[in-house]
């Protein structure tokens, strides 16, 4: 079972609003291991997946905690990128929006649950 992750935020832009809550548009980036995704390969060391392979992966489940509200980025196409190194390493990237109260810390947000 994957019990490491690692998870970075790029914050693209905060607003505080009228309101006192945050709005947050933000890059999410998720890396773990997942062994059974090991190949060998002389050409390549990473596959890059299309947003339709992307639901064939397990992903960990992410909460934001306090959140108001929550959502990824679905303009034109799924806005997600899903890469497999050839040692198992995987990285998910998603584009996502959320409204927080302002009480907050941003570094706190999310949690994990492995199920």
């Amino acid at each position: 079972m994957i019990r490491t992750y690692q998870i970075r935020y790029d914050i693209l832009n905060i607003t505080l609003n009228y309101d006192m809550d945050e709005d947050a548009d933000d890059a999410m980036h998720l890396t773990w291991t997942d062994s059974r995704l090991r190949f060998n390969s002389t050409v390549k060391r990473s596959l890059t997946l299309n947003s339709n392979m992307v639901g064939l992966i397990w992903i960990p489940d992410t909460i934001f905690r306090n959140s108001k509200t929550a959502e990824a980025h679905w303009i034109t196409t799924p806005n997600q990128l899903l890469r497999i190194w050839n040692d198992g390493k995987i990285l998910y990237t998603l584009r996502i929006s959320f409204s927080i109260s302002s009480n907050l810390e941003l570094l706190s947000l999310c949690e994990f649950r492995d199920e």
